[in-house]
């Protein structure tokens, strides 16, 4: 069991510039946040129009103003300038907020990439070295016990076959077969967990692939009084994906939102894009999770005690392994909210 680690904010910043600008910033705090520890206070963008209380598609509510809507009540202990003009000196001032003006932002800005990258190659490099022994036990697993499940399933089967057992007998070979396919579920889980990605892409429609799965599990939703709601962006959306991953990926967070409602609620699923990423945000109103469950699935390296956390642990690694990243918050009584980034990426064409 993993108890998660509370920290508390160093300080909190509120940014300044044009849309691109400051949403680079927001991804720079959101990657380094347990070893920064900043927190962003607002952001106010000064090329276009935006009304006040907007949010940027990002795991923390950051508020979002225009330049003309700033609220001069607005607390924070640094402001940093990725504008640099001279129209927001006025503004700077009746915020009375230290500030660090535009070349200073540039330099943060790279420092704090530099880190980044420095605490992604280690992550990465740490992530490596356990899916390695990862895979060692999953292939162990896997061969020693291939066999045993084999014969004794089919020992079972044959035995059933014979029907001249008595009704009790019988039940409980059937609870046999039962368990042995779970048994061969869950080594098929782990040995997939263990192999390094091997992505079949191909250009797809995301929504028709959302449709679609929505559409297979409608009959289990109706019979567990479960609604989905669905709230996709307007304009088709082809990205190159892996089809066959994805459709699982979706496939196992319908499990678990309609295994953690089983007295009725909500499935909600809305898709939005950013700049050059896919945002999909799933969240259903069930069980929810503990919170060392949620910090256990969002390691690399996972152990899992029910079939919610491989399921989610296996969502995580095909998002990964899409270069995505993966989101999840969730407490007792109050759900599941996933939020998956995917970058918009194309195949490379060759020249004539």
């Amino acid at each position: 069991m993993v108890k998660k680690t509370t920290y508390k904010y160093c300080f909190t910043v509120l940014l300044i510039g044009n849309n691109q600008i400051c949403w680079d910033f927001l991804k720079l705090f959101e990657d380094l946040t347990p070893d920064l520890r900043i927190k962003v206070a607002g952001v106010i963008i000064i090329q276009e129009k935006q009304g006040t209380g907007q949010k940027y598609p990002t795991i923390r509510d950051v508020p979002v103003y225009s330049f003309q809507n700033v609220p001069l009540d607005l607390e924070a202990d640094l402001i940093i300038d990725m504008a640099g003009k001279k129209e927001i000196d006025g503004l700077i001032k009746k915020l009375k907020i230290p500030v660090i003006n535009y070349e200073g932002a540039c330099f943060f800005y790279e420092i704090i990439n530099e880190l980044r990258n420095k605490i992604n190659f280690q992550r990465m490099l740490n992530y490596s070295q356990k899916l390695s022994l990862l895979a060692a036990i999953g292939h162990s697993l896997s061969d020693a016990l291939r066999n045993p499940l084999m014969a004794i399933g089919g020992f079972t089967k044959s035995i059933l076959e014979e029907g001249s057992l008595p009704a009790k007998t019988v039940e409980k070979a059937k609870v046999i077969l039962g368990e042995i396919s779970k048994m061969e579920s869950v080594l098929k889980e782990v040995s997939v967990l263990g192999k390094p990605p091997v992505l079949k892409k191909e250009m797809a429609h995301i929504h028709q692939i959302i449709e679609q799965v929505s559409e297979e599990f409608s009959l289990e939703c109706q019979k567990h009084n479960i609604n989905i709601v669905k709230d996709l962006e307007p304009q088709d959306i082809e990205m190159w994906v892996d089809v066959e991953l994805f459709k699982r990926a979706l496939y196992c967070v319908f499990k678990v939102s309609i295994n953690s409602m089983p007295d009725g609620g909500r499935l909600s699923i809305k898709t939005r894009l950013s700049w050059d990423s896919l945002f999909i945000y799933i969240s259903d109103t069930g069980e929810g999770l503990e919170p060392w469950q949620v910090e256990n699935i969002q390691r690399p390296f996972s152990f899992w005690e029910e079939d919610r956390e491989t399921c989610l642990i296996m969502v995580r690694k095909i998002i990964e392994d899409h270069a995505g990243k993966f989101i999840i918050h969730s407490e007792p009584n109050k759900g599941i909210q996933l939020q998956i980034e995917l970058p918009i990426v194309f195949p490379e064409v060759p020249p004539v």
